[in-house]
């Protein structure tokens, strides 16, 4: 028995049955219609799509774009920069491919920014690494392994050069961290719907300020081949978001990590503290395997994060640990809860 219970959400949030229930009726309009009347019909439905992206990024409607993933969008965008005998200054908790890219782009200097403590973020060490030749900054809002947030809108109030872009990888953000484009003061935004908006596979949201809009419009990041089916679905799902308000989303969330992080410490795990959906444990190596067991047994789907590929700048676990990354949905109940915590609870006392 697999995958009845889902604390993978900072992975691949699932789409609630609504969205779900949107889509299939796309489907039938495609099946009664035909694929050209219904793309008319689509494109109806999808013109509310900007106003109701403008909201959810707090962003002005002409710098927001569609596209399909966080990381090829923020490879496109820092492609279109002049980064030739330039710095990158990057953070700890870099995603891999964007690492990849700048490794393979000869002409820039890639400089990974010093650890910051995130509870209580002294940032003059990163001002004074901010000279005349950075180019970019490049920062997530929330860290992937750990779900630990960074303070983005004061990183983007640091004094940096004229033309240096400072850019945010939102994926972990969207759907669970009110935001507002103005107060973040970043000039490239990027976030998948598919993990705490609960959106489809193949949705991701961007939006450029002025500034980097002069170097690249919109339009030219934007893929020519997106899916209306899957687009109404993201649609449904940036609406819920909406009306249920990302705020309250976001402290139900929170208090869903936090039993899980306060229930596991009663049993002997550590790991930082949850700012956002995610909660990552210490996991000692041997309660690893009877713990896997556990979890196989009771069908729970959680994530072992390897901070070597994923976050290869990031700090590893504890020696003699392993990184365990719970990120419960958007609908887990207290049972649910319960029952992850007595895999835990389990694999403790018998190790």
């Amino acid at each position: 028995m697999t995958g009845s219970l889902y604390f993978n959400t900072a992975s691949l949030g699932l789409p609630s049955t609504d969205v779900i229930a949107r889509m299939h009726a796309h489907m039938r309009v495609i099946e009664a219609k035909g694929p050209l009347a219904a793309a008319e019909i689509a494109q109806e439905e999808l013109s509310a799509l900007p106003q109701s992206a403008a909201r959810l990024l707090g962003g002005d409607r002409d710098g927001i774009g569609r596209t399909t993933t966080t990381s090829a969008t923020l490879i496109q965008m820092l492609g279109w920069c002049d980064l030739a005998g330039k710095r990158v200054l990057v953070t700890p908790h870099e995603w891999h491919s964007t690492l990849y890219y700048l490794a393979l782009h000869k002409g820039a200097k890639v400089e990974p920014l010093p650890m910051l403590d995130l509870d209580a973020p002294d940032l003059s060490a990163w001002q004074d690494r901010i000279g005349e030749d950075v180019a970019v900054i490049s920062a997530p809002m929330v860290s992937s392994i750990t779900g630990r947030a960074y303070p983005i809108a004061e990183i983007g109030a640091l004094k940096r050069p004229e033309g240096c872009l400072f850019l945010v990888d939102g994926a972990q953000a969207l759907g669970q961290v009110p935001l507002d484009m103005a107060q973040l003061g970043c000039d490239g935004f990027v976030a998948t719907r598919r993990k705490w908006l609960g959106g489809p596979r193949g949705t991701a949201l961007f939006w450029m300020s002025q500034a980097k809009r002069r170097r690249v419009p919109v339009d030219v990041l934007e893929p020519f081949d997106l899916n209306d089916l899957s687009w109404i679905g993201a649609l449904a799902a940036m609406n819920a978001a909406l009306d249920e308000g990302v705020e309250q989303r976001r402290a139900a969330i929170r208090q869903r990590a936090d039993v899980l992080y306060n229930g596991a410490a009663t049993y002997g795990y550590s790991g930082p503290a949850p700012m956002t959906g995610a909660v990552t444990l210490h996991v000692p190596q041997a309660r690893v395997e009877p713990l896997k067991a556990a979890f196989t047994a009771r069908g729970i789907t959680v994530k072992w994060p390897n901070p070597a590929t994923d976050e290869p700048l990031s700090p590893r676990a504890p020696k003699g640990h392993v990184m365990l990354r719970l990120s419960p949905g958007l609908t887990a109940t207290g049972q649910d809860l319960d029952a992850c915590l007595a895999c835990l609870k389990a694999a403790a006392d018998g190790s």
